[in-house]
């Protein structure tokens, strides 16, 4: 097989998030389908918050995310690649790239260095929410899953914002340590 039709068979898988919600895809808001639908970016303002405590802000540090701001440039760029996409979030200019896959079982994984976090997703008055199933340490293709009781939390919702917008708000949270960072704001899928 040539890279020209790897890649044609690549474009002609059908999009994750469709594959993971099945019928309920269909219940989405236009905008939320369109932002998971595009191979494109999305771009607008976001409120970024960093926990207050000292391991919230070292957390933050080290994965030079940026200090806490009201109105902070937001942009999403989405790129699939075969079974999986590849989300790059950029914070002003601090960059956040995670990588999402389908499990077979139904559930998104997205990997964020040697942290999986696991979700099922769930379609309710057009919004997508996110709800945590599990958290996990990879070490290789080896996943050790962390106890609930010292594992991040993540919070994560995507809702209409108007028009093709989404109004976005993710919150991560750590046992004992309270908020780490969240970030809620309004995007928007850039035309091609």
């Amino acid at each position: 097989m040539t890279a020209t039709s790897e890649q044609t068979d690549a474009e002609r898988l059908p999009a994750l998030y469709p594959r993971l919600l099945g019928p309920a895809w269909l219940d989405l808001h236009p905008a939320i389908r369109w932002l998971h639908l595009t191979d494109g970016v999305a771009t607008g303002r976001v409120e970024f918050r960093r926990g207050r405590g000292l391991a919230a802000r070292l957390t933050c540090w080290a994965l030079r995310l940026p200090s806490s701001a009201m109105r902070l440039e937001a942009r999403l760029a989405i790129a699939r690649d075969g079974e999986s996409e590849r989300w790059a979030r950029t914070f002003g200019r601090r960059l956040l790239v995670t990588i999402q896959r389908g499990l077979p079982d139904g559930t998104l994984a997205e990997r964020f260095g040697a942290l999986e976090f696991r979700f099922h997703l769930r379609v309710a008055e057009g919004a997508l929410t996110y709800i945590q199933a599990g958290a996990g340490v990879m070490v290789g293709r080896l996943r050790i899953p962390l106890p609930r009781w010292i594992s991040p939390r993540v919070e994560a919702r995507e809702a209409s914002a108007g028009g093709r917008g989404a109004y976005v708000r993710v919150g991560i949270s750590a046992p004992g340590f309270g908020l780490v960072m969240s970030y809620e704001g309004c995007v928007q899928v850039e035309r091609p």
